[in-house]
């Protein structure tokens, strides 16, 4: 009975990982739970933890296989990166099923087909918020290739999108065992009843879902106005990127991809993150020698650099203007744990030293708006873009465009770097505006803010890419109050959970 069990959990995560880039099966998501639902229906709430906890990292550690490319450069750290993030992200899968295995023998029929989904996004929020929030694995993410279905970010966000694959999931369970306890399909009344009441609902909200994701694709939002954009795509990979005798051939590299693109007479040129291994402001010749450019030929450069002030170091997006001035920095608001600084310090400090990490990048102070004659826009570097939380600030402070800067390079032509760019998308499409992704190695790109991806680069290759995109005022019902959605579902879980427990000791009293 127990590899039945084993069963349900591995087919559940094998599925989940077919549902996202390297595989992009997208529509598999929409059932891929069953298994796991149904075994958690069955088992006691610890049991049901254990095979979900097994479920979970089997998801994770197939779904970000690419970190283990990092053991070319940190050998053992390498994996342990892999395994300690799968172990760590698994949690969710276990209280999950825990949870759900509660509700699915507390609660009534009704209920636990608001309460299991409602559960699941609540878990999905709390892995994803913070600076160790860790968004990859959120089910509505999966969605992007599907246009249609994705609209429904617009209104409730990815979180949202990920309720309605559960409660799908969901339905999809309570049909099956009722047709398993049914004798030649015959229900009792009661039984045909709740049957026809959720097939109803269920198809109800999915063509209420399709009839508003084709009206957001028929009757777009009208644009503030177009520009022409041009995007630095340079491939350096990571074993140069910091070789000190590439630098020269770096920074010649950038400008000459960027006399390049001033052939298509862009309005805005964007370069990817820390695009040159210098200090931009203590690069005093070749600073000046980008300025002339953007002054000479009357366009917006943006640079990603490093940047330090008052000894501290930082992540940075440097915007020059067609003046030939620096007009504004951005610095970024999450570096990476374990990849741009040592969290912990008195625990983890070793980690540092033993791998020669240098200097910690520090967070930036507020997530800044940069202003041009035509529009506004905000910049995200790294996997910041994949930050729901963060992206609403920016949207919320007056951003009519996304540009996302990154550094995917050093997970080489994995899977890393479709899923970063999906994730974009999805941002773009929940907010409303269009998005510009700049990559050293690629994948870059240009979404419009239905969340399509209009044009992109190849992965692994050097070039310009270059489009429309429109300045958009993001009015999307999620827009406004962002993340309120999740926030519902949290408290709805947490009542759910503790009524139950309530009923038990007064039960056992």
């Amino acid at each position: 009975m127990r590899g039945k069990y084993f069963f349900y959990a591995i087919l559940s995560s094998a599925l989940l990982v077919l549902a996202f880039p390297k595989f992009s099966l997208n529509w598999v998501v929409w059932v891929a739970l069953v298994p796991l639902l149904i075994l958690i229906y069955e088992l006691p709430p610890l049991k049901s933890f254990a095979f979900g906890y097994l479920a979970g990292f089997i998801f994770f550690g197939g779904l970000v296989y690419w970190l283990l490319v990092l053991t070319k450069s940190f050998g053992a750290f390498g994996f342990l990166a892999w395994f300690l993030l799968s172990i760590l992200e698994a949690l969710s899968f276990g209280f999950f099923a825990l949870g759900g295995s509660i509700f699915a023998k507390h609660s009534g029929r009704w209920q636990r087909l608001f309460l299991i989904p409602a559960l699941w996004v609540s878990l999905e929020f709390l892995r994803s918020v913070g600076f160790w929030g860790f968004p990859w694995g959120v089910l509505g993410y999966s969605q992007q290739p599907n246009a249609v279905i994705l609209q429904t970010t617009k209104l409730v966000g990815v979180f949202g999108l990920s309720y309605l694959i559960l409660l799908i999931n969901l339905v999809t369970v309570e049909i099956f065992l009722s047709w398993k306890k049914s004798t030649a399909f015959s229900f009792n009344s009661e039984e045909k009843d709740f049957l026809l009441r959720i097939i109803f609902i269920t198809a109800l909200v999915l063509s209420l879902t399709i009839g508003f994701g084709c009206y957001s694709l028929i009757y777009p939002k009208p644009h503030l106005v177009s520009i022409k954009v041009a995007v630095v795509q340079p491939n350096i990979p990571q074993a140069e990127k910091w070789s000190s005798e590439k630098v020269k051939n770096i920074k010649e590299l950038h400008y000459e991809l960027t006399v390049d693109a001033l052939k298509a007479k862009p309005y805005l040129i964007v370069w990817p993150e820390t695009a040159v291994p210098v200090f931009l402001l203590k690069s005093n010749s070749y600073l000046e020698k980008l300025k002339e450019l953007c002054f000479k030929n009357k366009v917006y450069l943006l640079i990603g650099s490093f940047h330090e002030e008052r000894g501290n170091l930082h992540n940075s997006a440097f915007l020059l203007s067609p003046e030939g001035k620096i007009v504004k920095r951005y610095d970024k608001l999450y570096p990476v744990p374990f990849g741009e600084y040592i969290p912990l310090k008195p625990i983890f400090g070793w980690v540092g030293e033993t791998l020669g990490f240098g200097e910690d990048v520090l967070r930036g102070k507020e997530p800044t708006i940069f202003s041009t004659n035509k529009g506004k826009f905000s910049v995200s570097i790294c996997f910041e873009s994949t930050n729901s939380i963060l992206i609403n600030r920016f949207t919320a402070n007056g951003a009519q465009m996304l540009v996302a800067i990154t550094n995917d390079a050093w997970f080489e032509k994995t899977a890393a770097a479709r899923q970063h760019l999906e994730m974009t998308a999805v941002q773009a499409a929940q907010n409303g505006f269009w998005a510009v992704q700049s990559a050293n190695t690629g994948i870059s790109a240009l979404i419009d803010s239905n969340g399509r991806v209009l044009k992109e680069t190849e992965l692994d290759s050097k070039g310009v890419l270059v489009g429309e995109v429109s300045f958009v005022k993001p009015r999307t019902l999620y827009a406004s109050p962002g993340e309120v959605f999740p926030l519902i579902c949290l408290v709805v879980s947490a009542v759910g959970l503790l009524l139950i427990c309530v009923s038990k000791v007064k039960g056992n009293g």
